[in-house]
């Protein structure tokens, strides 16, 4: 009797075992990615609206200046993301990932700046991206006039790495705290 009751104990610990290790990957999971994303996306956004107020007064809508290029370029070593500079009418004028002059005229189809609730989008980009990117985007606009976008991309996969390694310590909590109650076991 006593042998029986004490295996129904073991296997009542395990169970409670795996069950709080699913507990904690899947609600942790989602909630570190969430704040992962929102913490990334409100970094980028500070960034891109740096870069859009620093040039929203000096840029007039005909030339880019000189040292636009070197920024956006500085900006992607620094943040990681590809930065684009795209016009109100979703024409690419800029992008750090190649040579500003091979991508004069192609267009984003359908771009549509003011088709968000947030400051910042996941998704593929208006199809752009094979895969999923996070998007935050920033106005240059200087006289009451939206001389372009800045917008930076950086992939969602990224995120994922970022949420998981900040899940290790959440593991490593809850296997303590289990390993704690193996005391109860213990006395019981």
């Amino acid at each position: 009797m006593k042998h029986s009751l004490y295996r129904k104990f073991l296997i009542c610990y395990a169970v409670f075992g795996v069950l709080c290790f699913g507990i904690v990957a899947i609600f942790s999971s989602r909630l570190t990615y969430r704040a992962t994303l929102s913490q990334t996306a409100s970094r980028l956004y500070r960034e891109a609206m740096k870069i859009a107020s620093d040039y929203s007064d000096i840029y007039t809508g005909g030339q880019i200046p000189d040292d636009f290029g070197n920024r956006l370029k500085a900006l992607q070593t620094y943040t990681g993301t590809r930065v684009w500079f795209i016009s109100p009418d979703g024409a690419i004028t800029f992008d750090s990932a190649s040579e500003p002059s091979s991508l004069t005229g192609e267009r984003i189809a359908d771009f549509d700046p003011a088709d968000t609730r947030s400051y910042y989008r996941t998704g593929s980009f208006y199809g752009t991206f094979p895969e999923e990117e996070l998007s935050v985007q920033a106005p240059v606009t200087a006289n009451l006039s939206t001389y372009g976008y800045i917008i930076l991309h950086l992939p969602v996969t990224d995120l994922h790495s970022e949420a998981d390694r900040l899940l290790i310590p959440i593991y490593i909590t809850a296997l303590l705290i289990y390993l704690c109650t193996l005391m109860i076991l213990v006395l019981l």
